[in-house]
């Protein structure tokens, strides 16, 4: 057996809006975390490439391309 409750209109575009409202912060939400963990992945990269400096005593360039031979 289904039970419906009925709501006023106003009510219900109140609900409806404040589900918009939800699901607009959401997605804000995403976008800030997505940012966020390409600032850590770019973190993480930059870490990378000082360590492979200082173990190999090469410079930038050296370092990114054993970095890219590392990730192959």
């Amino acid at each position: 057996m289904q039970k419906m409750i009925l709501v006023p209109v106003e009510q219900y575009y109140r609900m409806i809006e404040s589900y918009d409202k939800a699901m607009e912060e959401l997605h804000e939400v995403r976008s800030c975390l997505k940012a966020m963990k390409t600032q850590d992945d770019d973190v993480s990269q930059e870490l990378k490439l000082y360590d492979i400096m200082d173990k190999h005593n090469c410079d930038r360039d050296v370092a990114e391309l054993l970095l890219q031979g590392q990730e192959k």
